[in-house]
């Protein structure tokens, strides 16, 4: 999996969750906000008839307010390798149909992709073949010297010896 989007994913359901959370605060306390409102500046009346809906939706946010934190943590507990795979593009798909859908792709892409490699990097299990042509690799593009070439080649084939 890779980490990165991983927690970009992560981190774009915290910021869903607070927006949410908010909207939900606004819309349950609607009525008292109205009421504190002078009675010039609006007529409140209508808006008072259907205060319920107002209430019963702004707690749905705060519901998925709270699932997006849940997200958010399962997310960052596979961008650590403690939550499955499966898991994970669970949590991606509820984060497209809970209409975060850029949390979304960077949670799917974190599922889909391996992680970012450092090219020329040693990884344990690499031939020493492959090891070597890494090495060589660096040196055409004169990102080492001569010098650090043989060194390190050297190192390589007596690290199998």
């Amino acid at each position: 999996m890779n980490k990165p989007f991983l927690l970009v994913g992560a981190i774009f359901a915290f910021i869903y969750s607070v927006s949410y959370a908010m909207g939900g605060f606004v819309l349950i306390s609607l009525e008292s906000i109205l009421k504190a409102l002078p009675a010039e500046t609006t007529d409140a009346s209508e808006i008072l008839e259907y205060i319920g809906l107002f209430r019963g939706f702004g707690f749905f946010m705060l519901g998925v307010a709270a699932v997006d934190i849940v997200a958010g943590f399962r997310l960052l507990s596979a961008r650590k390798g403690m939550a499955t795979k499966g898991e994970a593009i669970f949590w991606a798909i509820y984060l497209y149909i809970g209409a975060q859908v850029i949390g979304g792709v960077f949670a799917t892409l974190g599922v889909a992709l391996k992680d970012f490699k450092q090219q020329g990097s040693y990884q344990p299990g690499s031939s020493l073949e492959q090891r070597i042509k890494e090495v060589e690799a660096q040196y055409q593009a004169g990102i080492i010297t001569k010098e650090e070439y043989e060194e390190i080649r050297a190192r390589i084939i007596q690290s199998v010896q």
